[in-house]
């Protein structure tokens, strides 16, 4: 127990959540409040044990904004491209440099075949090979230590099986987290035609003309917001009254994703409803936290700091989602302070951010519909 002023300033101490809320007295922006943040007392949830699963009842829906087509993906020199970028940021990209490495080896003369093809083998397929691949271990053993010393006969059909399995992993593995993200939506726009022609693909509301340059500030927001608060993604979520949901109308790193919560769970669906902000140290710690979205993006939450944004008249309509703080070293082990909320509070005050904001306010009752 104890007060986030008793603690240092860049780290609270034996804490694992932090309620502020907002001070009796509120500060009126020109349209958005979020309140005067003052520390409450320090609440332990340490000892609570972490959810096994997504809960099947929780009514949080995680789809791709605009579907893409996983054999053109895959098949288009930008798509591959694309597809390998998100693996890197994965740190996971040996399954799709295999595959990419594969197709080259079939265009290849038969002249440098064999070295394209050796390369292969020993980088990816041996057992002492540096990025040993994810492949059945029938299809490995035909390239263990043993047999990588032997001469092969290097023919366009050599890696068949290997590529044919590596193709339904990709698909059912990393294709389902690339979807959802900012780098499937810079691949549509680059290439709109690889995006399947789907009439009931839901698609973020305001994605017309006049709503487009709204929806890129607030992108452009919260970006500089993670890079003012050090930390790895943010989310900013506008509430639908007509379905007492939130979805998402920003984000770093899921933007080609439509994620929508019920306001009766998680942090963020918490936050929407009692309003001021919550430091959690750690999201699987905390009974209020639910694991959907990080089982359908296969990310980590950790330390949270969920801000409540109001409109002037005091009502809550969106709120602002912050994760993973980075520590000194770089890693996302750091923990979220009183002064990372207040930071967004300030930024809330800007008013291309505001303006931006009102139009998804105004035509919040069409967000997913």
């Amino acid at each position: 127990m104890g007060f986030l002023g008793d603690c240092s300033p860049g780290r609270a101490q034996n804490r694992s959540e932090v309620v502020l809320s907002p001070a009796t007295k509120q500060r009126s922006f020109s349209k958005f409040l979020s309140g005067k943040l003052s520390p409450v007392r320090v609440r332990s949830r340490l000892n609570i044990a972490s959810p096994t699963g997504p809960n099947p009842t929780s009514g949080i829906t995680v789809t791709a904004n605009s579907r893409l087509a996983f054999d053109a993906v895959i098949t288009s020199k930008d798509g591959l491209e694309k597809l390998l970028e998100f693996a890197k940021s994965e740190h996971s990209d040996e399954n799709i440099a295999f595959y990419k490495e594969i197709q080259q080896y079939k265009l290849a003369s038969s002249a440098s075949r064999d070295d394209i093809g050796r390369a292969i083998v020993d980088t990816y397929l041996c057992a002492s090979a540096e990025q040993l691949v994810n492949l059945p271990s029938e299809i490995l053993r035909s390239f263990n230590a043993a047999s990588c010393e032997r001469s092969y006969e290097y023919t366009p059909s050599l890696f068949d099986a290997a590529e044919h399995e590596m193709f339904r992993l990709i698909q059912k593995d990393t294709f389902g987290r690339f979807t959802l993200s900012d780098y499937a939506s810079e691949l549509i726009k680059l290439h709109p035609e690889l995006a399947e022609q789907d009439k009931s693909s839901t698609h973020h509301a305001g994605d017309d003309a006049s709503h487009g340059a709204a929806r890129a500030t607030l992108q452009q927001e919260v970006k500089r917001w993670k890079e003012l608060v050090h930390c790895d993604r943010i989310t900013l979520w506008v509430i639908n009254k007509r379905r007492d949901k939130l979805f998402n109308v920003a984000s770093t790193q899921l933007g080609n994703s439509v994620i929508g919560i019920p306001m009766s769970v998680g942090l963020v669906g918490r936050a929407a409803r009692v309003g001021g902000a919550f430091l959690v140290d750690d999201a699987y710690d905390s009974k209020s936290f639910d694991q959907t979205v990080d089982k359908a993006t296969g990310y980590r939450t950790r330390a949270v700091c969920s801000v409540a944004l109001r409109e002037t008249n005091g009502r809550v309509v969106a709120v602002t989602q912050l994760i993973n703080k980075f520590d000194k070293d770089g890693g996302t082990t750091g923990l979220f302070t009183a002064s990372d909320a207040r930071a967004i509070e300030d930024c809330a005050k800007a008013k291309n951010f505001e303006d931006a904001l009102s139009v998804f306010l105004d035509k919040s009752e069409f967000l997913a519909a």
